[in-house]
């Protein structure tokens, strides 16, 4: 094979590849994911901002408005994976809908919506203006920062993780109550909603999710006071 030849046939595999991408990239714009890009492309000129997303056709995906994020993600329902039959259902975070207006105006224009996660404990505290919220709310900086796990044992950090949920359900349901119920799905602990009020406050504040606010920060002092109780145990031992 002489130069030219060499040439040429490195020209027809960047065509093939160029190819398989664009067919590729077609398949993924007739998606739901694909029709929420396109929903955006218009919005984004609009604000003057550029649009982008990460882990396109993944099962977690990241929209990228200017410098704002909103994410979806997929699961299987229905089936498993290898089998047929199943189908994907799509899920975005109510809170970065009610949040991120130009994610309502996208999620808003399909045909077919996509399910609402209820709001996370984290981004209730953030609304909530909770200083170092992760010292509070987030397990793996609770375990480290009380040194919950000395050995570093992967099994007690587990298990201290899980600890530090239980406690966090624990002190918040009783101040949340009747309207949300903490329950941790989708990798997160959440508010879920009791009643009509609580679940229109995914979609918009109202004085319910006002409360809940209000009841979040009323559990520091206790919270604080259980990992410091568990911390001088575990010193102790």
């Amino acid at each position: 094979m002489n130069v030219d030849q060499f040439k040429d046939h490195l020209q027809r595999i960047e065509n093939g590849l160029k190819t398989h991408q664009s067919n590729e990239e077609n398949e993924w714009l007739q998606t739901l994911s694909g029709q929420i890009y396109q929903a955006l492309v218009p919005i984004a000129q609009k604000l003057g901002r550029s649009v982008d997303v990460d882990g396109k056709g993944e099962l977690y995906e990241t929209y990228i408005v200017g410098n704002e994020k909103a994410h979806l993600s997929k699961r299987l329902a229905d089936g498993t994976v290898g089998e047929d039959g199943g189908t994907i259902k799509t899920f975005a975070e109510s809170w970065e809908y009610k949040r991120l207006h130009w994610w309502k105006e996208a999620l808003d224009s399909l045909k077919n919506p996509v399910i609402l996660l209820d709001t996370p404990i984290s981004k209730l505290a953030v609304d909530a203006h909770v200083s170092n919220m992760e010292e509070y709310f987030d397990p793996a900086t609770v375990v480290k920062l009380y040194r919950l796990n000395l050995s570093g044992d992967s099994s007690q950090g587990i298990a201290m993780k899980q600890w530090v949920k239980d406690q966090i359900t624990a002190v918040l349901n009783p101040v949340l109550k009747p309207d949300f119920e903490v329950k941790e799905y989708e990798q997160q602990l959440r508010i879920c909603p009791k009643n009509e009020e609580a679940l229109q406050s995914c979609m918009t504040d109202n004085a319910t999710y006002e409360k809940a606010k209000k009841g979040l920060t009323t559990v520091l002092v206790n919270l604080k006071a259980r990992f410091q109780k568990m911390e001088a145990n575990i010193k102790n031992q």
